[in-house]
């Protein structure tokens, strides 16, 4: 019996937190996309029922970061 708790903040068996963030990344993409896909679809309901028209109207997507969150931005740039 442990009296331990998981805490996403801590590095754990890793040796650097980039490191860490590199193995979480299916299980981030997992529960980030878990409800959100139905039938080859995604389901962004969550936005309201004029979804289609407010995405439709996107124009630019500003992504704000640092670190290793900065460099997943870069490559949302493609």
């Amino acid at each position: 019996e442990s009296n331990l708790q998981y805490d996403a903040g801590d590095k754990g068996i890793y040796r650097h937190y980039m490191q860490k963030e590199i193995y979480e990344q299916p299980n981030a993409i997992k529960n980030t996309l878990t409800g959100r896909i139905s039938h080859g679809q995604v389901d962004l309901s969550e936005l309201g029922p004029n979804a289609d028209e407010l995405l439709s109207k996107v124009e630019h997507i500003q992504i704000l970061a640092c670190g290793t969150s900065y460099n997943s931005g870069m490559v949302s740039r493609y």
